[in-house]
């Protein structure tokens, strides 16, 4: 089940990707199905999903890991609980089950990295400027990946945009700087950079 769920929100997060979610939900089906068979406490499985939901919570908002630090509570709880028997005297016919402590440690350290790591990225990524206005982009430099005359297409901070150069023309490779923008399109004119294209876009890439 948990193999299942982090597979699920890989899914989630990398919509397209087919696999992590096909094999997400064949393992939440499996997981089932062996509830099925066991003495399960269903106290215990609101609090594994509880869990997920908090680790989703905590990406979506970005609350710097509270969420993260809750949902691995419940998620340990919930484990303990998952098996426990119910009130009253045993039942001879039930078998004795646990989730083993080593599983436990390992699935709650998963559930901590991975949502460590997705945290980290989410904070990096709302921390960089938006590259979208006129003002950011004004000044950047980048390289003709197209021939401009004077229409083509460049490419800035990582990112390929049509261009119009306002006089004269540019062939592919060249340095480009931007002077303004009308709309998706950026007016750029010749720079005097040195460095070959690649080198250029990367450095541009690194200030965006």
């Amino acid at each position: 089940m948990t193999i299942g769920f982090f597979a699920v929100l890989i899914e989630l997060f990398h919509p397209g990707a087919l696999l992590p979610g096909v094999s997400g939900v064949v393992c939440l089906v499996l997981s089932f199905v062996g509830f099925a068979a066991l003495p399960m406490n269903w106290g215990g499985v609101v609090l594994i999903v509880a869990a997920a939901a908090l680790f989703i919570l905590d990406i979506k908002a970005a609350a710097h890991g509270g969420l993260t630090i809750g949902g691995l509570i419940c998620f340990v709880l919930g484990s303990l609980l998952l098996y426990s028997p119910p009130p009253g005297p045993p039942s001879p016919t039930l078998p004795d089950v646990s989730v083993a402590l080593p599983a436990l440690l390992a699935a709650a350290g998963v559930g901590a990295a991975f949502s460590l790591v997705v945290v980290r990225t989410a904070l990096r990524m709302a921390g960089r400027p938006s590259i979208t206005g006129s003002q950011q982009l004004s000044g950047a430099t980048g390289v003709a990946r197209s021939q401009l005359d004077p229409d083509g297409a460049v490419t800035v901070r990582g990112q390929v945009w049509s261009a119009h150069i306002r006089s004269g023309r540019l062939e592919a490779g060249q340095a480009v700087r931007v002077v303004g923008r009308t709309g998706l399109v950026l007016d750029v004119e010749p720079t005097n950079t040195v460095g070959p294209p690649s080198a250029i876009d990367t450095r541009n890439g690194a200030r965006g």
